[in-house]
């Protein structure tokens, strides 16, 4: 289920996270691929439930990542980085109020 996988893959970013920190890119890669390991058996677990797919995910997260870039997607104009970091801040805000405004959960 969800729920039974939630401790393993903590643990998964945790060894990620440890391998970055030590700056070992093998473990790095490694990791981050049982990370999408368990994004593929979650999403597996869902389309099985009829709740979401793999291809669900993705088209949200491209779309995501459309509407939070409109410098590279759109015609806003950045000059730094801390611009986009700021626009990407304002806009996960914007959706997040629209979301609780809908009564869905956070993401």
């Amino acid at each position: 289920t969800h729920a039974s996988l939630l401790k393993d893959l903590r643990e998964e970013v945790d060894e990620y996270i440890e391998a970055v920190r030590k700056n070992d890119s093998a473990h790095m890669a490694e990791e981050i691929g049982d990370i999408l390991l368990h994004v593929m058996f979650s999403s597996q677990i869902a389309a099985k439930k009829k709740l979401f797919t793999i291809e669900q995910v993705i088209d949200g997260l491209i779309r995501k990542i459309k509407r939070r870039h409109p410098h590279v997607f759109g015609d806003a104009k950045v000059s730094s980085t801390r611009q986009i970091i700021a626009n990407w801040n304002r806009i996960k805000q914007t959706e997040k109020r629209r979301k609780a405004g809908r009564g869905h959960g956070k993401k």
